[in-house]
């Protein structure tokens, strides 16, 4: 029985994920989104790297406690890639507690201390905010795959975006980390993409 109700939430959970990136899509029909339930053998090595020290922290709990994190357990290749977001309730917010420099290289702006609202341009904003209130809600690592038109010749380009919870003591989601790394010739393309609106 509790085998069948354990079943049943983790259902719930990925059907309430499809519907969360389907509302998404919809808002933002330049986006292809793919929601996936992390899987080591589809990240590249340093989300699952990232991954696998979320699921040692995590022990016997759902959501491990952000008081345990601890950046010198990770690559150090991989920190500048990274994202840290305070929720924020009442109204919902995401606020940028770390912005690692290679993302600041990337978009041309650090955000930290700044809400996700304020990230340029708006729908990428939107976009995210979306994506943090899926793993807020369900309390479940997301990736995220996206891809998106770059340039004025339609090339495409795709991303992948890991976002793992953290709670408190009543396991309530009270930080996200997120990452997603590049590879070296998409950069410029990305770049681009993250010019400011107008």
């Amino acid at each position: 029985m509790a085998r069948i109700r354990r079943d049943e939430k983790l259902h719930t959970i990925v059907a309430k994920a499809w519907c969360i990136i389907a509302a998404m899509e919809d808002a933002f029909p330049h986006f292809d989104i793919e929601f996936l339930a992390p899987d080591v053998n589809q990240m590249n090595p340093g989300l699952r790297e990232v991954f696998k020290y979320w699921q040692r922290l995590c022990g016997t709990n759902i959501i491990p406690s952000w008081t345990d994190f601890d950046w010198m357990e990770l690559p150090s290749d991989v920190i500048p890639w990274c994202v840290v977001m305070d929720a924020v309730e009442e109204p919902l917010d995401f606020v940028y507690r770390f912005w690692g420099t290679a993302r600041t290289q990337l978009q041309g702006t650090d955000y930290t201390g700044m809400s996700v609202s304020e990230v340029s341009p708006q729908s990428l904003s939107l976009k995210i905010f979306e994506e943090y209130k899926s793993v807020w809600e369900t309390g479940k690592p997301a990736h995220f795959v996206t891809t998106d038109f770059s340039d004025i010749n339609g090339q495409r380009f795709e991303y992948h975006f890991l976002r793992i919870p953290f709670g408190d003591d009543q396991q309530r989601v009270t930080q996200i980390l997120g990452v997603g790394m590049h590879e070296e010739q998409d950069i410029k393309r990305i770049q681009n993409f993250f010019q400011p609106d107008g």
